[in-house]
């Protein structure tokens, strides 16, 4: 997991080729004006979710990994925490991995919880399992899906 400012998302280009198409889509356009829905940036390479969610209730332990995709998890308005543990200590499996929608879910305690604010990103690999916490207020969020 990589935690870090949006002015510096440049320096992880490195880490896969899609990254710089993503984060370069990211910055000439304004996310605040995107409606919720699925934006292709490059077919399949990477994608982008914009997604707006309002406060409810924590559904409890959970935590999903994805194999096919590395997420990179931003907030455009308001705030959300997310809980992450290592998937190599994951034990409890509420469902296998599904290739449909490139998830595994667990029900394991997280090890620690950070908050995502405006002008950050996360990015969480394959063996990141991780949750975004349902928020305390209304947000606008996006989430880019990086073909591995």
């Amino acid at each position: 997991m990589i935690i870090d400012k949006m002015e510096r998302a440049a320096k992880y280009y490195y880490l896969n080729e899609n990254f710089k198409t993503a984060f370069e889509y990211i910055e000439s356009n304004d996310l605040t004006k995107l409606d919720a829905g699925e934006y292709k940036i490059d077919g399949d390479k990477a994608i982008l979710i914009i997604a707006e969610d309002d406060a409810r209730e924590h559904p409890g332990n959970k935590l999903e990994a994805h194999i096919k995709y590395i997420d990179i998890q931003m907030v455009i308005e308001g705030f959300f925490g997310l809980t992450w543990k290592a998937l190599e200590e994951c034990e409890n499996i509420i469902s296998e991995y599904d290739p449909e929608i490139d998830a595994a879910l667990y029900s394991d305690e997280a090890d620690f919880e950070i908050e995502i604010r405006p002008g950050t990103f996360v990015v969480l690999m394959p063996e990141d399992a991780h949750f975004p916490q349902p928020p305390k207020s209304k947000i606008k969020k996006a989430i880019l899906k990086i073909m591995m």
